[in-house]
């Protein structure tokens, strides 16, 4: 299956528009072995501005490395003033209109909480010791091949009508079922259609290195500013995990930042190192905490959401060990605000190793 049939099948506009660089981007992820190159997962290094609905795309990825990691991408180089603006003609004192008034940007809505028919996340899968990484020309065949297998399942799955066709693509479609019945005919996130879909790499499952997982960025009219979902190999073929693709349209991070919960919600995505400047910190709390960048999922803010956790904490010493400076990650994160309305971490997972 090609690229070209992918966006096909899913009507997807802006998808088909950026067919080349998705593609190329799919290859170089999924078609690399592991190395000392830097890996998998790059997000746009721009919060999405303020009045953005439909944020702007990810950056494409630019390699692979440990834990389905990698370098911020650089970003684009600024335009100089002549190429930015086009030259006008100096208007007529006489016949210029009075300057309007500058325009507000609206604030994002807040929707009432969407009830999913799943309360959380399956648990975390256990993490085996990974062979050596690939680096055979074998290997970037084998990984562009099941990559290809992946799409079709991601494709099926939208595509399919019925309950029974649906949990054929996903993980424990079976056990599913009734909700996957409830949720795709009388959900009120029912008719969501997808928008925006970008492979963020290839890695290898936690609980079975031997074989592959896929990240996929995606975004829908239910959740515009778009979720994480991994798509698993299987014994019986590729398998979209309906759990992470429920959550993660049901409860944008945007949500639950103007929401400032205080109960934990797990999100999958991507995370970064960050310096403390917060004021509110005094600077001997600052060397008492580490501090992360939620690169992904995206939110409709100048600046991207920073989470706290205590450095001498098991999850702070993970992400210090897991996360050198200048590193992305794709993980999985709970979050919840504290009484002075900070973000703080609750849980730390990493989701593949790498390929």
């Amino acid at each position: 299956m090609n690229i070209d049939q992918i966006a096909d099948s899913l009507g997807n506009c802006a998808l088909r528009c950026r067919s080349c660089a998705f593609f190329c981007s799919a290859l170089l992820l999924a078609g690399c072995g592991g190395g000392e190159s830097d890996s998998a997962a790059t997000a746009s290094d721009q919060a999405a501005p303020a009045a953005a609905v439909t944020p702007a795309p990810i950056d494409p990825p630019v390699g692979e490395s440990s834990g389905l990691s990698s370098d911020p991408a650089p970003a684009s180089a600024a335009e100089s003033p002549s190429e930015a603006e086009a030259e006008v003609a100096a208007p007529d004192v006489a016949s210029t209109p009075a300057p309007s008034e500058p325009e507000v940007a609206a604030e994002p809505k807040l929707r009432p909480r969407i009830k999913s028919p799943i309360d959380k996340l399956p648990p975390p899968e256990e993490e085996m010791t990974p062979p050596p990484p690939r680096n055979s020309m074998a290997a970037a065949e084998l990984a562009s091949k099941k990559s290809e297998e992946a799409g079709a399942a991601y494709v099926a799955f939208l595509d399919a009508k019925t309950t029974d066709e649906r949990i054929k693509h996903i993980r424990r479609g079976a056990e599913l079922k009734s909700k996957v019945e409830e949720y795709h005919t009388t959900h009120v996130q029912a008719d969501f259609k997808v928008t925006e879909t970008q492979i963020m790499g290839a890695g290898r499952r936690l609980d079975d290195p031997t074989k592959f997982v896929f990240p996929y960025y995606v975004a829908t009219t239910k959740n515009p500013f778009g979720f994480l979902v991994m798509i698993y190999e299987e014994k019986d073929g590729m398998k979209l995990s309906w759990e992470q693709f429920v959550l993660g349209q049901d409860y944008p991070l945007q949500e639950f930042l103007m929401r400032k919960d205080t109960e934990p919600y797990e999100f999958l995505g991507a995370i970064t190192q960050a310096h403390i400047f917060d004021p509110d910190f005094s600077d001997a709390e600052k060397a008492k905490l580490v501090a992360v960048n939620i690169d992904l999922p995206r939110v409709a803010f100048v600046d991207k959401p920073v989470a706290y956790v205590d450095r001498a904490s098991t999850i702070g010493k993970q992400l210090v060990d897991a996360l050198p400076w200048g590193k992305r990650q794709l993980s999985r994160v709970g979050l919840k605000h504290g009484p002075n309305g900070k973000l703080y971490i609750t849980s730390y997972a990493k989701l593949a190793h790498p390929n």
